[in-house]
């Protein structure tokens, strides 16, 4: 029997009979050899194969029916339009594929929808535009926002706000339970300076509309964007400290040029409790949200 050898980057000679074939799923071929590239079979698979209507209409079937195909009637008439604009007319902070702003909206209506609710047409072309307009702007400066803002006033076929005041714009708007647009400062509490006690400066967070954004409550995981200096770190350790301990743990990685892939995982299993196998848990049923700063620095080895 003929036997063939696969060699790890760290050294490692894996054999492998003639019988066994792998298959890799890569990013990209860089680290590849052209002995590595000649013995194996290549297939590109371009990201324009899997538009986004099978993914949307594989999640219509999760929602009450009805309501995902009056949706999906909304998007069939704009979001070609809309990621036509975006990468013809706009710079996002990422490069990302049809699917993931599909994805996000897909997220965010399973955020905003309950199906305890009986919906009226207006109350979901609302939705639908909410989510639509925050998967596509999400990684869009303001300028840039106001493209897409210009694309939705163009819509005579769409409901969006009404009466903006001059210096805001439809994404300072958000969808109430009435199915009525209502702006962000309304979801916002007041803050007032004390003057009766020495104040910690470095704690203080003043609520604004975009930290209520940010705040909201969704179990899933986030990428918070931004420039240095933006406060983003505060926001999110701020957020953080108003959840029960007793039910809901949380904890901060820091990432920098020295970390490695074997130390997060060490760190995140030091965190956990190993149940069987390969599962693992927070201690006593609670949930955990880990925190990971500065992942920009980290380089995968």
């Amino acid at each position: 029997m003929i036997i063939n050898y696969l060699t790890l980057a760290n050294g490692d000679c894996i054999p492998m009979a003639s019988n066994v074939k792998l298959i890799f799923e890569v990013h990209n071929i860089d680290n590849a050899s052209p002995a590595t590239v000649s013995r194996c079979g290549m297939i590109f698979m371009s990201s324009t194969i899997l538009p986004w209507r099978p993914i949307f209409q594989a999640w219509m079937n999760k929602p009450i029916k009805t309501i995902g195909i009056y949706i999906f009637e909304i998007l069939e008439k704009h979001f070609d339009e809309l990621f036509k604009l975006l990468i013809t007319k706009c710079l996002p902070k990422m490069k990302v594929n049809e699917c993931n702003y599909i994805k996000q909206i897909i997220d965010l209506l399973d955020g905003l929808l309950n199906k305890e609710i009986k919906y009226t047409k207006i109350f979901l072309e609302r939705l639908t535009i909410f989510a639509l307009m925050w998967s596509m702007g999400s990684l869009l400066e303001l300028n840039d926002r106001a493209k897409l803002e210009q694309y939705f006033i163009g819509q005579s076929d769409i409901n969006i706000p009404k009466n903006i005041p001059q210096g805001d714009s439809i994404f300072d708007y958000l969808v109430n339970d009435n199915g009525q647009w209502e702006h962000w400062s309304t979801r916002v509490e007041s803050w007032e300076y004390p003057t009766d006690e020495k104040i910690d400066f470095a704690s203080i967070l003043v609520p604004n509309i975009g930290n209520v954004r940010i705040l909201s409550k969704q179990e899933k995981a986030v990428l918070l964007i931004g420039e240095p200096g933006t406060a983003k770190t505060v926001i999110i350790t701020s957020y953080l400290k108003h959840y029960d301990s007793e039910q809901h743990l949380t904890r901060i990685i820091n990432f920098s040029s020295i970390t490695t892939s074997s130390l997060i995982q060490k760190t995140i299993e030091n965190f956990v409790d190993k149940r069987v196998a390969n599962i693992f848990s927070p201690l006593y049923g609670r949930k955990m949200t880990i925190f990971i700063d500065d992942i920009n620095t980290f380089t995968p080895t």
